[in-house]
């Protein structure tokens, strides 16, 4: 397992993304979707580990946390590329796991609802858990191709991610996002295999190209800061003792270690 979670975010509307994703399931005929092309983003480099890839699926390009259509969680086994599928159905969360070899043969494996304790779980609140809402920073064009690390995807508070087209910025609030400019959009473009190659080895620069210029801030935004930074001190011992609860609530993302037949 790598230390990357790459995202591939796709839309309903997003004519690329009809034409390269389908319907979005493993071995439809699709380049997306195709052993030779998953492969290369998933295992860039033979001797490194190889990356977890996501496709999130939303309604509507609007992009909205609450508008995701279904996500697609895609690994390597050995030489074969797994995919589960979860989707909305009923209401709830619904799993299709499948699996595709080399020559681009796919076997189903096994459907299933969600469950949590024996109860299956509402999309909603599957989605909730999986992906944080900050992936809206950087839901602007489609496909897009963004590159965590997998500290920062389970952590969700620095939610930096280095996308193949535009540019991360860091805005006055210290939130990492995609540049939504059409300017930069066409100004950068990089092919996503590339991306996965510098990943893995440890070439890709995790930082923003643009920070915006603190300076420009308003007094109460300021006033703000000052006053953040006043109940931080306030509360450090409290986070010293409540460290050890905060690291298991901080982030159940899952997509991490988690398989579909696996606990949350």
């Amino acid at each position: 397992m790598s230390n990357f979670i790459y995202t591939v975010l796709t839309a309903e509307g997003c004519g690329h993304c009809k034409h390269a994703r389908g319907d979005g399931v493993l071995g439809n005929g699709k380049q997306f979707l195709q052993y030779d092309y998953i492969s290369s983003l998933i295992k860039p480099d033979k001797n490194k580990p190889s990356i977890t890839l996501l496709n999130i699926h939303f309604m509507s390009m609007n992009g909205s946390q609450n508008q995701i259509k279904d996500i697609s969680k895609l690994y390597l086994v050995k030489d074969s590329i797994y995919q589960e599928k979860y989707q909305i159905k009923d209401d709830k969360a619904y799993v299709e796991v499948r699996s595709m070899k080399k020559n681009n043969s796919v076997k189903d494996i096994k459907n299933q609802f969600v469950k949590i304790d024996n109860k299956e779980l509402k999309w909603q609140d599957f989605v909730n858990k999986k992906i944080s809402k900050k992936i809206e920073n950087y839901t602007f064009y489609y496909p897009c191709f963004v590159m965590f690390r997998r500290e920062d995807w389970v952590k969700g508070e620095d939610f930096l991610g280095i996308t193949n087209a535009g540019i991360t910025i860091k805005d006055f609030d210290g939130e990492y996002k995609l540049e939504k400019n059409p300017r930069s959009l066409n100004e950068r473009n990089v092919d996503p295999v590339e991306i996965a190659k510098k990943a893995v080895m440890g070439e890709l620069d995790f930082s923003p190209l643009k920070i915006l210029n603190s300076g420009k801030k308003t007094e109460a935004t300021k006033e703000k800061k000052t006053e953040a930074t006043k109940e931080k001190k306030t509360e450090a011992t409290k986070e010293k003792k409540t460290e050890a609860t905060k690291e298991k609530k901080s982030n159940k993302l899952g997509f991490i270690i988690l398989n579909y037949d696996d606990d949350f």
